[in-house]
């Protein structure tokens, strides 16, 4: 209890407290996370958004917690969502078990998760190992997934109708299907709080593909994953210690660059990105080293699809060592496009469904709040 006190007062002092009281809204948004993106796309007006990363609290609420003597997350979130009477609930982090704990206070508010990420049982995500043990009766209304294979997922452990929609980002670029540069992208994955495990396997194959295009005598072109200036800094010395200079940094300011960035390039290389996956959709020659390492938990390209049964050697590496780097380069510098399309995109274009405009997604949300207005 002492502690739990103790975070009340670090709320009040290293938080913004609103002291506005909460109106009723049709929709709340679990997080602000890439809520301008849907707001903008489905030109949505009766909203509000809920803070779940300590950003804001509102002061009302914590009086009403204190007082009761409830001094968690999920009563915080409980209360505030009693306030606003939301009809519909949605969230872009479907990574967070608090928002399905929240689904059986409210039988008549419809609750809708949208996959934002890629999900690996590997990483300390949703799918760690025991990280449902804790949580029961976990629910959702409806699910919106990359594919059907991670749907069977979440399916064993949350109860939900699952609709298979792809990549909400990736569904709103239009692909760019003009001529592409045949130079290899390699898409990053740096970030400033990756750990020593992760640090040590991305030198091992940077080591490897400094290699190859040194002996190719070719520049790689890197697709920088930091948004902000001080963040981009550090990911290009790390690029520049561990790769040298034989590269080009691409970078985007707005969410969309990405997209259009990758549109521009014909072979991709990627470990296991999210923006990686989408690359494949867009109908990209990706060759994937997707090798990371973990204690007794069995990671692989596709998780948790069977798509390592098929025929897909020609890009994947299966060791990682330098000839088997060398071997998928090769491979996918070599295919031409129309091979790629005919040969293996078909083996693996089911890792990312395609939505385009997020159809299915408009669609459910209007035909929710169009019964609830009747």
């Amino acid at each position: 209890m002492i502690s739990k006190i103790k975070r009340i007062f670090k709320i009040f002092f290293k938080t913004k407290i609103k002291f506005k009281k909460l109106e009723k809204k049709e929709i709340l948004f679990f997080d602000i996370s890439h809520v301008d993106i849907i707001v903008n796309q489905f030109k949505l007006k009766n909203y509000h958004i809920l803070h779940t990363r300590d950003e804001e609290y509102n002061f009302w609420i914590l009086m009403s917690m204190i007082i009761k003597l409830k001094f968690n997350k999920v009563n915080y979130y409980r209360a505030y969502i009693s306030k606003i009477s939301p009809k519909v609930i949605i969230t872009l982090i479907d990574n967070r078990v608090e928002f399905y704990e929240l689904k059986k206070f409210f039988n008549k508010v419809i609750f809708i998760s949208i996959q934002n990420g890629l999900r690996k049982p590997g990483y300390n995500d949703i799918f760690k190992q025991n990280h449902f043990l804790n949580s029961k009766n976990l629910a959702c209304d409806y699910i919106f997934t990359f594919n059907r294979f991670i749907a069977s997922e979440y399916r064993k452990y949350i109860k939900s109708k699952y609709i298979a929609h792809g990549s909400f980002k990736n569904n709103l670029v239009n692909f760019n299907y003009k001529k592409k540069n045949k130079i290899f992208l390699l898409i990053s994955q740096f970030r400033n709080l990756n750990s020593e495990q992760n640090i040590i396997y991305e030198k091992k194959i940077l080591s490897f593909l400094k290699k190859y295009f040194s002996e190719t005598r070719s520049k790689l072109h890197i697709l920088l994953s930091s948004k902000n200036n001080k963040n981009k800094l550090r990911e290009k010395f790390f690029y520049k210690t561990n790769f040298g200079f034989n590269c080009n940094f691409c970078e985007g300011k707005k969410w969309q660059d990405s997209y259009k960035i990758l549109d521009s390039y014909e072979n991709i290389i990627f470990f296991d990105s999210t923006l990686g996956y989408e690359a494949i959709q867009r109908k990209k020659k990706v060759a994937v080293i997707s090798l990371r390492p973990s204690k007794n938990i069995k990671e692989y390209f596709g998780w948790p699809s069977n798509v390592t049964k098929r025929n897909i050697d020609f890009f994947v590496a299966k060791k990682l060592n330098y000839s088997e780097i060398k071997r998928i380069l090769n491979n996918i510098n070599n295919c031409s496009i129309e091979k790629w399309s005919q040969k293996y995109f078909y083996l693996i274009k089911d890792q990312m469904c395609l939505d385009r405009n997020n159809t299915l997604l408009k669609k459910k949300l209007f035909e929710i709040l169009e019964k609830n207005k009747n």
